[in-house]
């Protein structure tokens, strides 16, 4: 209390507030209250560190994040300060929702023009477009894909979309470059088009920026079938809505930073390298063969990037291993390979912050990741695995 005053009085106030698990959870909440009530302070974030697992559910305490601190490593004490900071992505809570829609008619690109239901989607990745282009088709929607925002901004121009889906994170042109170009260009006379982000970042304050740049609305990656639905639905006003079983649906304001199959750093080595359930979740489809072809298809385009990674980390090029760390991550993330996703989550924040370190201490994971990742579809193939 008394060292957070005086640094607040000395111009330079604490923005993040780590309070230790020597103290119980109403000790620090009487803390972190007493900070509060301190105009100056109110800016302040907190981070709880807990050796109990049970104070690790989410709150309503929409500015701390709680940690566990046994173990502790420091991959999941630097997250839990860049989530606190609003420069990390917190765990998103768990879905536990499945919808199964039965195969659709999709039209030509012509006639979903003409209908006024065409869509334009704009992503780098190549097993994202794959598994957002299944995904589209399920629902009956015909779509134009381009691969970063110059392209689809050229699409833009010689077609009559419905509605954009854009990355936010492409080369060439992001999503926020080519809102804004969109937005510059299109007739004041017309109705804007409808625009809606796909983010592989929940950061505090995304959805803020997302909408300050002309977007109507955003979808965090991996983007499960009923929520791209529900998008649609609310965007394109000639749809209709979509009944859905909802077994749990969390929410809340604190954030927590456990053994999160996307973001943490535990994981159990006896699970599945693929979370079939997500998987089928995304896709909208349980059936095992649909399954197995997309993680064929993932696979694909996956093969060589383990060896392009650990040339990255020999040649020290930290920002380029960020930047393929992030497109793996994301790539995996959609094909439900949990682990993997979560290992290449550590590997793209130690080369954002050019971590030398726990980049060589990552380096075996990523490979064993990435290793039963190739085992289990490879043995999906000889029909093995189910």
């Amino acid at each position: 209390m008394k060292l957070a005053t005086a640094a607040n009085e000395d111009g330079a106030p604490f923005d993040i507030v780590v309070l230790g698990s020597t103290w119980s959870k109403d000790h620090q909440l009487s803390i972190r209250n007493s900070l509060r009530e301190d105009p100056a302070l109110s800016a302040a974030r907190f981070v709880f560190l807990t050796r109990d697992r049970e104070n690790l559910g989410i709150t309503d305490l929409v500015d701390t994040v709680f940690v566990a601190s046994q173990p502790m490593r420091r991959s999941r004490f630097l997250t839990a300060v860049a989530v606190a900071a609003g420069r990390e992505s917190p765990e998103v809570p768990e879905r536990e929702e499945f919808i199964e829609i039965g195969d659709a008619d999709v039209p030509t690109v012509e006639a979903a023009e003409a209908e006024g239901r065409l869509l334009l989607v704009a992503e780098d990745n190549e097993t994202n477009r794959h598994v957002l282009r299944r995904q589209l088709n399920r629902l009956g929607y015909a779509a134009v894909f381009a691969e970063d925002g110059v392209e689809a901004l050229d699409s833009w121009k010689t077609r009559n979309f419905a509605l954009l889906l854009t990355d936010c994170h492409m080369p060439n042109m992001d999503g926020f470059e080519l809102v804004a170009e969109i937005r510059d260009l299109e007739d004041a006379a017309d109705t804007p088009l409808p625009i809606v982000a796909i983010t592989a970042n929940a950061l505090r304050g995304e959805a803020e920026r997302c909408l300050a740049a002309g977007m109507d609305d955003y979808l965090a990656k991996p983007v499960e079938l009923a929520e791209l639905k529900r998008a649609l639905v609310k965007w394109m006003p000639t749809e209709t809505g979509i009944e859905t079983n909802e077994f749990k649906a969390d929410g809340g304001g604190a954030t927590t930073v456990t053994a999160n199959p996307i973001y943490g750093d535990s994981v159990d080595e006896n699970a599945s390298p693929i979370n079939r359930a997500t998987l089928a979740r995304l896709l909208g489809d349980d059936d095992s063969e649909y399954l197995n072809e997309t993680l064929s298809f993932f696979w694909e385009t996956m093969a060589d990037t383990l060896g392009e990674l650990r040339e990255l980390m020999e040649a020290r090029k930290a920002s380029d291993l960020h930047e393929a760390a992030h497109a793996a991550k994301g790539a995996a993330s959609s094909a439900a390979a949990e682990r993997l996703s979560a290992i290449l989550h550590e590997l793209e924040g130690a080369a954002a912050r050019e971590d030398w370190s726990s980049i060589d201490d990552l380096a075996p994971t990523v490979g064993k990741r990435f290793d039963e990742v190739e085992r289990y579809i490879n043995s999906i193939g000889a029909g093995v695995a189910d």
